[in-house]
C-alpha cells in the first residue's frame, strides 16, 4: 500500500533531502512548504510514494542524521494514480517500514487498561471452556487474546536496534500472561460454582490434558506459527494474527497454569507453565528468526532514532 509522509524537518537539510528524493524510484509526488513547521522548526515536505520507497526515504534521512530534529507523520493511500511511475506502483508489495510495525506492536502491546482486561478475560474464558471441555470456548479465548504481539516485540527490538522494545516486550508479555493466569483462575472457580464437577472428572478432560503435555508436532506447529507470524506482525496484517493464536498453546497452557493454581493441584499448574515455556520460546526463537530474515533481505537499516 502506497504512503503519504509529512516530514517536518530543519531548514538547512531541506535542499539535500529534495535532490535525494528525486532519485528515489516510488516517489511520485513532493511539495514544500518553506517554513510550514513550527514545531519542529523548520520546513514540511510532503510525498506521496510506494512502501518500498518509503524505506528508501528513511534509509536517506538516517544516512543524512536528520532523524533526530524531524517529525515524520505516514500514513496509507486508499490509492496511488501515477502514470508517469506505473511500474513502481503496480509492482507494490504490502511489506511495512519497521517504524510502522514498532507504532503496530506498542498500540497492541503497551500495558493498558483494554490489554489487560482483553488478557484477564481470555483466561476466564479459556478456563471454562477447559473445565467443561468445549475446545469451540478454548478457541474463544485463542481469538480474544492479543497474546503474539508482545513476544514479537521482544526480539523485534534487538533486530531493528530499538533496545527498549525488548524490555518493554518482556514487561507486556510477564504482566499480560500473569493477568491471563489470575483471569483462568477466577474463570475455573465460576465455572466449577455454576456446573460442579468432580475434580477427577476434570482432570480427565482430553482438551486439558492435551495442552499441558508435549510432543515433537507440538513443537513442529509452534516453530511455523511463529514464523508465520512474524510474517503477519511485519506486513501489519492484524486480521491473520488469529489464526496463527489458534496455532499455539500460549493462551490454554497458561490457563492451565492459572486454573491448576486455583485448585491446588501444583503438578497440573507446573506441566501447564512448562508447556507455555516451550510455546513461548519456539515462538521467540521462530518469529526472531523471521524478523531477521525480512531485515536482511528486505529493510537493510535499523529503525529511525
Amino acid at each position: 500500500m502506497a504512503r503519504v509522509l509529512t516530514l517536518a524537518i530543519p531548514a538547512e537539510n531541506r535542499t539535500e533531502l529534495l535532490d535525494h528524493l528525486q532519485g528515489i524510484d516510488g516517489v511520485v509526488a513532493i511539495s514544500v512548504q518553506v517554513g510550514g513547521s513550527s514545531r519542529p522548526d523548520g520546513d514540511v515536505i510532503t510525498v506521496q510514494a510506494t512502501n518500498r520507497a518509503a524505506e528508501r526515504i528513511f534509509g536517506v534521512m538516517q544516512t543524512m542524521k536528520i532523524a533526530k530534529g524531524s517529525c515524520i507523520a505516514m500514513s496509507e493511500l486508499t490509492a496511488l494514480v501515477a502514470p508517469d511511475d506505473r511500474g513502481p506502483v503496480q509492482n507494490e508489495r504490502n511489506e511495512s517500514p519497521w517504524e510502522e510495525v514498532e507504532t503496530l506492536l506498542r498500540r497492541e502491546t503497551n500495558l493498558s487498561l483494554n490489554y489487560l482486561l482483553l488478557m484477564t478475560l481470555a483466561g476466564a474464558v479459556a478456563a471454562v471452556g477447559l473445565q467443561q471441555d468445549q475446545l469451540h470456548i478454548v478457541i474463544g479465548a485463542m481469538l480474544i487474546a492479543p497474546g503474539f504481539e508482545p513476544l514479537v516485540r521482544i526480539v523485534f527490538g534487538p533486530v531493528t536496534g530499538v533496545w527498549s522494545e525488548m524490555r518493554k516486550g518482556l514487561v507486556s508479555t510477564l504482566v499480560g500472561y500473569l493477568m491471563l493466569a489470575i483471569g483462568s483462575a477466577i474463570g475455573f472457580l465460576l465455572a466449577i460454582t455454576v456446573a460442579p464437577a468432580p475434580w477427577g472428572d476434570v482432570l480427565d478432560q482430553h482438551w486439558i490434558e492435551f495442552w499441558s503435555s508435549f510432543s515433537w508436532a507440538g513443537v513442529l506447529t509452534a516453530l511455523l506459527a511463529g514464523l508465520a507470524g512474524s510474517a503477519v506482525v511485519t506486513s501489519r496484517e492484524t486480521v491473520f494474527a488469529t489464526g496463527v493464536m489458534v496455532a499455539l498453546a500460549l493462551i490454554p497452557s497458561m490457563a492451565i497454569f492459572g486454573l491448576g493454581l486455583a485448585a491446588g493441584d501444583l503438578e497440573l499448574a507446573m506441566r501447564g507453565l512448562a508447556r507455555w515455556a516451550l510455546e513461548a520460546f519456539l515462538v521467540l526463537l521462530a518469529a526472531g528468526a523471521g524478523v531477521l530474515a525480512k531485515q536482511a533481505l528486505l529493510h537493510h537499516r535499523k529503525t529511525l532514532p
